[in-house]
């Protein structure tokens, strides 16, 4: 039944999408995207999976509140700042789980995990420092 019901409510969506973009509207696609995930929590819920389900409820109703101040920010994000968040993504989500985690060298004290994990850390930092100083150091300049 779940695949059904799944496929039911995605061709309600698709259909009032479309019915949407044919009157001329340019609105996004969150009241059909927010339907497919209120199935899916609901069925996470009947699932068993209640503690989960109610952690990504809270955190998309949290996005759904702040979603005009996040329409803001991405507008004001640059083609490079994109670049260097996907990049950041790849040091820590792709190359960091590959690496092995045991010791290597004459005197057993290099772990290439660890190592990579201080490319991270740095990088977070940067990135984190970045933010900061972009979107504060805009407010700064403004009272000044």
């Amino acid at each position: 039944m779940l695949p059904v019901g799944l496929a039911a409510v995605s061709a309600v969506a698709v259909a009032a999408y479309m019915l949407k973009s044919q009157g001329g509207s340019d609105r996004g696609a969150t009241t059909e995207l927010m339907a497919l995930l209120a199935f899916l929590f609901g069925t996470l819920s009947a699932l068993g999976y209640v503690i989960p389900a109610a952690t990504f409820t809270v955190v998309a109703t949290l996005l759904l509140s702040i979603r005009e101040p996040l329409h803001r920010l991405a507008e004001s994000i640059q083609e490079d700042e994109i670049y260097a968040i996907l990049k950041f993504g790849v040091v820590s989500v792709i190359v960091l789980p590959l690496l092995p985690n045991r010791v290597f060298g004459p005197l057993k004290v290099l772990n290439p995990r660890l190592i990579w994990w201080v490319v991270v850390l740095i990088s977070a930092l940067s990135m984190v420092g970045y933010g900061l100083m972009r979107f504060l150091g805009a407010k700064q300049r403004e009272l000044l």
